[in-house]
């Protein structure tokens, strides 16, 4: 019995190694297949590009981070140009998502309030940190009820990342009389049905930044 046993932990240890040292072993080559019969490409879903130098060969091994081929300069300006106008109109949506979200509080609208929060959603107080939709919800229902807003507060200013998926949003909090009473800062990241959500908030009082 005392055999068998050290038989079976012999091969388990020889299975785990085998395991290791293939999952540790540095990935292959690719190898390029295709025949390349043209100078267009397309550099990005909306923009159609020319090289201007082609690196590599059919049956040619490439790896990581080598250079394949080089566009031409006027298509990387087109690009360049391209996303920048991209980043503007992505801008423009956040931009709209938080007057839409602001609208809520002057129409009294808690329920439109919570859709614009996304579920793990968190909001900095002065006092706590409400975690969830759930949560921040219930935590900003009292400033709903009346007739009045208690406050109100708009978009100055706007930064989205490269990839789209994140923003910054950043403004003026004002009082009933219009008078600033402080500054808001939101992060809104795209969610997967399209729409842009709240997933940080933090308010404080006014200052003068750079």
């Amino acid at each position: 019995m005392n055999v068998r046993r050290l038989v079976l932990l012999l091969l388990l240890a020889a299975a785990a190694g085998g395991y290791y040292t293939y999952s540790q072993r540095p990935p292959a080559a690719i190898v390029l297949t295709g025949v390349v019969t043209t100078n267009d490409v397309v550099v990005a879903p909306q923009i159609g590009g020319r090289l201007e130098q082609l690196l590599v060969a059919e049956g040619a091994e490439v790896t990581e981070g080598q250079l394949l081929a080089v566009l031409g300069g006027d298509e990387l300006r087109e690009e360049r140009a391209f996303y920048a106008a991209s980043a503007e109109g992505t801008a423009s949506q956040v931009r709209q998502s938080e007057a839409a979200f602001a609208k809520t509080m002057a129409d009294r609208d808690h329920k439109a309030f919570s859709s614009f929060l996304a579920d793990e959603a968190v909001f900095l107080g002065e006092t706590r940190t409400r975690r969830g939709k759930e949560q921040v919800a219930e935590g900003w229902k009292p400033f709903f009820e009346g007739a009045q807003a208690p406050f109100s507060w708009e978009p100055e200013r706007v930064e989205v990342l490269d990839s789209g998926s994140l923003a910054l949003s950043t403004g003026p909090v004002s009082d009933p009389q219009g008078q600033r009473v402080g500054t808001f800062s939101s992060t809104w990241r795209r969610e997967a049905d399209g729409r842009w959500r709240i997933i940080f908030d933090k308010g404080c009082p006014p200052c003068k930044c750079p």
